[in-house]
């Protein structure tokens, strides 16, 4: 039985809950989506230790439903849920993820949440593992022709970003005499090398899948 789970709550300044959560390892100290995670760790509390996650969902449904939700009008709290959901390994089905893409298709923030999008990522801080997993993500990526040709379509007729002339002015006062070390010319040019040499891989394999289509449908 794995007895790695426990239940935390992140405090406001005054001492009262505003968040109950349940997790194992450093999920209590990661970056949440939705909810600022508190700067001042003492403002981290662990509330039970050595659960069973089935027992952690418990407490967290009781801590949840003791204090009240915000988004409900019944408490304190600004969980969006009533807990109990997410288990650890839990991967949706083909026809979910179909599901939830096509009501997330179209779908534009307002301003107002745009802006707390924006205020629960400040401050946010990866850990090295997560960077390293992203890192190796984006390097085995390989992007189709297909979905090359839908980015592509999406940002047809979306209005370019360009910087103010004060911006520009103090970016470029921020470069002058800006000095790059040989270890750091080194790696850009290391990163460089692998990228393209990760484009010209692709170019090939692109390149003998067409030459394949092409040869199949000749013997056709």
């Amino acid at each position: 039985m794995n007895n790695t789970y426990y239940v935390y709550a992140y405090l406001r300044q005054d001492g009262t809950p505003y968040y109950i959560g349940k997790g194992h390892g450093n999920r209590a100290w990661d970056w949440h989506r939705n909810i600022p995670v508190p700067k001042d760790k003492e403002q981290i509390v662990i509330l039970e230790t050595n659960l069973t996650e089935l027992g952690a969902f418990a407490i967290e449904r009781r801590m949840i439903r003791w204090y009240g939700r915000k988004d409900l009008k019944t408490g304190i709290l600004r969980n969006m849920s009533d807990g109990g959901e997410g288990v650890t390994g839990y991967t949706h089905t083909a026809e979910t993820r179909a599901k939830l893409s096509k009501i997330s298709k179209g779908k534009i923030n307002s301003a107002e949440t745009r802006a707390k999008i924006s205020k629960s990522n400040q401050g946010r801080v990866l850990s090295k593992e997560t960077r390293a997993k992203i890192s190796e993500a984006n390097r085995t990526r390989i992007v189709t022709d297909e979905t090359r040709a839908k980015m592509s379509a999406t940002r047809k007729g979306r209005p370019g970003h360009k910087n103010t002339p004060e911006i520009r002015a103090k970016l470029s006062a921020a470069l002058q005499g800006r000095v790059i070390s040989d270890d750091h010319k080194a790696k850009t040019s290391a990163k460089m090398k692998e990228v393209w040499a990760r484009k010209k891989a692709l170019a090939l394999h692109e390149g003998y899948s067409n030459t394949t289509e092409r040869s199949i449908t000749a013997l056709d």
